[in-house]
């Protein structure tokens, strides 16, 4: 038990909070909700469901016009 204390101790140290998602992250998942599911909205955006799941694991950048669509879809459905 007290090996497991101290480790943790040690690993409190070197984890490193989470920075805020970015606007295109929160318009992102607004608009995932909206549209009910990954499939749907990537329907709705016009992208490949590949490129979606990129999007939303933060491997590939969000182009710019996708943002725009998904921030209008995120607002209509409000």
């Amino acid at each position: 038990m007290l090996a497991t204390a101290q480790c943790e101790a040690r690993l409190r140290g070197k984890l490193v909070r989470m920075s805020r998602p970015s606007p295109q992250m929160q318009t992102l998942s607004l608009a995932l909700r909206a549209c009910g599911g990954e499939a749907p909205l990537a329907k709705a955006l016009g992208a490949s469901a590949q490129d979606m799941s990129e999007w939303l694991a933060g491997r590939l950048a969000l182009p710019a016009d996708m943002y725009l669509k998904a921030r209008a879809l995120a607002a209509r459905k409000r």
